[in-house]
């Protein structure tokens, strides 16, 4: 039976997932890179690489939406059909973001 504090936890994953789901990334990257003791610069350096983790948790948020596991995103856009529209329409500028990424990153 889960405790106060982990139904707070459940309720603002549920509510804020978007913001949720990046902060507990970065914070667990984070915490294990100290645990590990590593060098604050190593640490500091590994920030860099979040543009591209926060892309792979879009990617995996939409997704999710793909499969119908997110109500809001149906009731946002009415139809089946104006919401796959648009999940395609995020799925293709996410990936055009990537390449582009890509491009610049010898």
């Amino acid at each position: 039976m889960p405790t106060f504090w982990e139904n707070a936890v459940i309720a603002v994953y549920t509510q804020y997932l978007p913001f949720a789901l990046p902060a507990t990334v970065v914070i667990i990257k984070i915490v294990v890179r100290i645990i590990a003791r590593e060098p604050k610069e190593d640490i500091y350096r590994s920030l860099l690489v979040l543009p591209l983790d926060f892309t792979y948790i879009a990617m995996g948020v939409l997704l999710a939406v793909a499969a119908r596991r997110d109500s809001s995103y149906m009731r946002h856009y009415g139809s089946d059909s104006a919401a796959d529209m648009a999940l395609a329409l995020q799925m293709v500028a996410l990936v055009i973001t990537d390449l582009a990424r890509a491009k610049r990153i010898p």
